[in-house]
């Protein structure tokens, strides 16, 4: 509805929508909009005629390595809403077979569930409390957004799960503090090497990629977590948002 007053009044429309999926209004806006912004590449929007692919805008003055900081060995983490749409189960399915052949490692997992989802996260707190004894699960709950950099930099590897398309804004900012990144989403294929990527829903999958990130030499793991701090630096920092939004809206 305001689209059509403010192409009448003459002012120009911009419209951010990133989601994978859209409906019949979602063309609409963007049919009124003048450009219209993403950041995955498969968001329902990217094919639009007026689509503009834009930088994530990350922090990573805030989101970055701290000089000489080595995460905790064998640490995992997961950040994100304890909702079945994050996939977290199979992050569970995952630590029980990595558990099964007595590897040792630590699993910690920030974030609540919505009241809609709270059986389901009580159900995963169940299942990780069954976990052998050398095996640490940790539920932090919802932290202040100002420390999540200190987590990333704890944990040697990041685990995202959202479904496949989705450009996660956690997986960039744990990038920019130098962690470890593993995810499912076909959405990283240009920066993720396949050993960093999982099938979906694939717990067997997801063990065995963290069970060879945790042998991999230090010397790799360094190399990766300077591509990826790079990555999210020159391709998604807020200065390189602020840049082509000031470009893009002053056509």
């Amino acid at each position: 509805v305001g689209g059509v007053f403010w192409r009448l009044f003459g002012k120009r429309i911009a419209f951010w929508y990133n989601h994978t999926y859209g409906n019949a209004l979602t063309r609409l806006a963007g049919y009124l909009s003048h450009i219209v912004f993403h950041t995955s590449p498969y968001a329902f929007t990217a094919t639009f005629r007026n689509a503009r692919r834009m930088p994530a805008g990350i922090d990573t003055k805030l989101f970055s390595p701290r000089e000489g900081h080595m995460p905790k060995s064998h640490s995992i983490l997961f950040v994100g809403r304890l909702s079945p749409l994050k996939n977290l189960a199979t992050l569970i399915d995952a630590a029980g077979l990595l558990a099964k052949q007595d590897t040792s490692f630590s699993l910690t997992i920030v974030g609540e569930a919505p009241a809609r989802d709270s059986a389901y996260a009580e159900g995963l707190k169940e299942r990780a409390a069954r976990f052998p004894s050398h095996i640490s699960v940790t539920f932090k709950g919802t932290i202040p957004h100002e420390t999540l950099p200190d987590i990333y930099r704890a944990h040697e590897i990041f685990v995202n799960l959202t479904p496949s398309g989705n450009f996660d804004k956690s997986v960039l900012e744990a990038m920019g503090s130098g962690t470890l990144v593993i995810a499912s989403s076909r959405a990283f294929e240009e920066v993720l090497p396949t050993s960093c990527r999982f099938l979906e829903r694939d717990a067997k999958d997801l063990s065995e990629k963290l069970a060879a990130l945790f042998t991999l030499p230090e010397n790799d793991k360094q190399a990766l977590r300077t591509v990826f701090r790079d990555y999210a630096e020159s391709k998604h920092g807020l200065s390189q948002l602020g840049e082509r939004l000031v470009q893009a809206l002053s056509v």
